[in-house]
């Protein structure tokens, strides 16, 4: 916080009141999609798959610059699997989440995942406004419990973002069959990054997070595949509970690529989805891969 009279104030405490930093620049993102249309999904619910996502019916060909040649490229079905179901299928994390639902009990399991669901939706939505520049009431938008933590992380995102490109914004690849929604694309320090924000009830490891780093790895080849930008970092922001600071993992996208394509190729198979994604026919011509 600049200490410095009539200098610009981030957090005007004395109203209750935060803005980000005008420092903090927008790309004009529309700049960019207008050079590379990225078309609407619709969402589609089934119990046996998981939610996937398809082209809306309200995009025409002439509208659909990005699918033209690709939605070719995509064997069969059209569909675009939630990259976070696809994570989510692993049958060890499983197993190990089902332990300790029995050890702590169901209704405390549900207690407990309840709120930290329901306080990361919050600080998530938080974030997004506060990295728009819109104003937040402390008092009125910001819960007790939540405003340590959003306060740790608008003073530590004002020190290393730099320029934002886009919020929340749906992506997705027909070459992988997968969809999702990354939480940014912007200027982190000197490079340019894929964002997850996270929040955490205890400190991390860089080990125990290959899921998060394998997300923000599915995000920057849907972005490289709609956009032509190759972001090869990527920042996993956690806050975490009483602690002054937050985590900040930075790793580069190479190493998690073949990782994810053995997580996505087996959610496919132990699917029975007949159709597979056409990256796993050509994956040397499209990543330079021999195999996986």
């Amino acid at each position: 916080m600049n200490s410095v009279e009539n200098t610009y104030h981030p957090f005007d405490l004395k109203n209750c009141k935060v803005k980000a930093n005008p420092s903090i620049i927008w790309d004009d993102f529309k700049n960019v999609s207008s050079q590379t249309y990225i078309p609407p999904l619709r969402q589609v619910n089934d119990v046996h798959s998981g939610r996937y996502y398809v082209l809306s019916d309200s995009v025409s060909d002439s509208q659909n610059p990005v699918s033209e040649g690709l939605s070719g490229s995509f064997h069969g079905t059209g569909k675009l699997f939630s990259v976070t179901n696809i994570l989510g299928h692993n049958p060890k994390k499983q197993k190990a989440l089902a332990e300790w639902r029995q050890r702590v009990g169901e209704q405390e399991a549900k207690k407990i995942s309840s709120f930290a669901a329901n306080r990361g939706t919050a600080l998530h939505n938080l974030i997004e406004k506060f990295l728009s520049n819109d104003i937040i009431d402390l008092d009125e938008e910001v819960m007790p419990h939540q405003k340590p933590m959003f306060m740790t992380a608008i003073r530590s995102l004002e020190s290393h973002i730099k320029e934002i490109t886009c919020l929340e914004q749906r992506l997705f690849s027909f070459n992988l069959g997968v969809a999702g929604t990354v939480d940014g694309i912007c200027q982190w320090d000197n490079f340019r990054a894929v964002l997850d924000f996270k929040t955490s009830r205890k400190l991390k490891k860089k080990e125990w997070i290959e899921d998060y780093f394998l997300q923000t790895t599915a995000y920057s080849l849907m972005w490289e595949e709609l956009v032509g930008e190759r972001i090869d970092k990527l920042v996993v922001f956690i806050l975490v509970d009483d602690q002054d600071e937050p985590q900040i993992f930075i790793d580069s996208r190479e190493k998690y690529i073949p990782i994810l394509l053995q997580r996505i190729y087996r959610f496919y198979d132990d699917k029975k989805i007949s159709e597979f994604p056409k990256i796993f026919v050509d994956i040397p011509q499209k990543l330079g891969y021999n195999g996986f």
